[in-house]
């Protein structure tokens, strides 16, 4: 597909403004995705190697199993998501390899009572949200999820002398980091996403479907789910995913309107053809973040993960192209971005 003369602009619009007159905003340093690749930490973690790696980024977690005598260890999961544990035996080797990992790649176990402060804190950002969604007519944006009904449970039950919890409630045990995560993403978006109608409810764990793999939006019912998988998984993972789901909602808001629907259409249509699209690794592989990204909703949701995570790597790679109609074509859809949906707000890994 050939791009339209009128897609051509001048050559100064090929490069996304970045100057000081723009608005910046960065997400925290441990929730921003710096790079494209994600770079290995085998060699650097004792008894790490690529199968363990990759199953701990994924959400396959390893706890010494201290219900069991023989202290044998459990190595588990979540099949398509949901509940189903997989579980296989793992040595102490794994056990090392699982928690030098989790130090450098997954959220930090905070504690049971800083959890319940993180989200109550959470929950009030909400309410501000929710008062004024009452005030322009609009149903509350909901948090749901396995997440809190065990961080209560085990809060009370660590309340009792020699308590020991299984290893599988242990994946709870970055739930205070996820819910200080989903806060700070929250905020850092412009404060009329929180009204947009297609998203209505945040579940944290478990989920409506048994299809899909670590997280999926359900349009019916404004559902950003993020499976019992994601909260186990590396923070690159949990904020790739849940910046994705959300992108679907935004997706959804764009598409409704023809004229919107329809320029973004063509420029799909021509990066597509030209293969154009940029792959950020969170998960699977850069290549597997590719090929989604030839449905349209699937583009736009995952450009809207690349715009606030990942806004350096998205500017870089429209650069990459120089002034022909490639950089032409993403600096309309970077500026579509921009201005029309984040109030002239960019992201960056330094503001």
């Amino acid at each position: 597909m050939s791009i339209r003369p009128e897609l051509a602009g001048r050559p100064s619009q090929t490069r996304p403004p970045s100057g000081p007159c723009r608005l910046r905003r960065s997400l925290p340093p441990d929730l921003v995705i710096a790079s494209p690749e994600w770079p290995s930490l085998v060699g650097k973690i004792p008894y790490l190697d690529v199968r363990l790696e990759q199953s701990f980024r994924f959400g396959h977690g390893i706890w010494r199993a201290v219900v069991l005598k023989d202290a044998t260890y459990e190595k588990w999961g979540t099949l398509s998501g949901g509940m189903t544990m997989l579980v296989e035996s793992a040595g102490e080797a794994d056990l090392v390899a699982y928690h030098g990992w989790r130090k450098i790649e997954g959220f930090e176990d905070i504690g049971v009572e800083k959890t319940l402060d993180a989200l109550e804190n959470l929950r009030r950002f909400l309410d501000g949200v929710n008062s004024e969604r009452a005030s322009l007519g609009m149903p509350p944006l909901v948090l749901s999820g396995r997440g809190e009904r065990y961080i209560h449970r085990t809060f009370e039950e660590l309340q009792r002398p020699g308590t020991q919890l299984h290893p599988r409630r242990q994946v709870f045990e970055q739930m205070g980091g996820i819910y200080r995560a989903v806060e700070q993403i929250l905020d850092a978006l412009p404060r009329p996403h929180m009204f947009n109608p297609h998203i209505r409810e945040i579940m944290l764990g478990e989920g409506v479907s048994s299809s899909v793999r670590g997280s999926e939006y359900v349009p019916e019912q404004g559902q950003v789910v993020m499976f019992t998988l994601a909260l186990g998984a590396a923070r690159r993972t949990f904020v790739g995913l849940f910046l994705h789901e959300l992108g679907h909602a935004m997706a959804r808001r764009m598409l409704e309107d023809d004229s919107e629907a329809g320029f973004f259409e063509e420029r799909h249509g021509f990066l597509r053809a030209t293969g154009a699209f940029l792959g950020v690794d969170f998960w699977i592989g850069r290549e597997d973040r590719v090929f989604y990204q030839t449905d349209i909703e699937e583009f736009l949701a995952e450009t809207f993960m690349h715009y606030v995570a990942a806004g350096d790597c998205l500017r870089a790679h429209i650069a990459s192209f120089g002034d022909g109609k490639i950089a032409r074509c993403w600096t309309e859809v970077y500026e579509a971005f921009r201005d029309r949906y984040f109030s002239g707000i960019e992201y960056s890994c330094q503001t």
